[in-house]
């Protein structure tokens, strides 16, 4: 379905996609490979990448606001 998608729009119109997996990694995500890597090629053609760096601000904003808040599973302190 996600293929589906990419295909109907590329080379028609935009696609804004977010995620916090650096385009290599995202390989990982699809169960079928050939499938990823069509999807990937699609996205990442004539892409403008943006990629931030730093410490996530929503997690320094949470810390402000509440600094009791327990970190989320995956979460590690700093």
């Amino acid at each position: 379905m996600l293929y589906q998608l990419v295909d109907t729009c590329y080379g028609n119109t935009s696609i804004i996609l977010t995620s916090n997996r650096a385009l290599p990694d995202w390989l990982d995500v699809f169960p079928d490979r050939v499938i990823g890597g069509a999807i990937l090629d699609r996205l990442a053609h004539n892409a403008h990448q943006i990629t931030l760096k730093g410490e996530s601000i929503r997690k320094k904003l949470r810390l402000k606001n509440d600094p009791f808040s327990p970190l989320e599973p995956n979460e590690k302190t700093t």
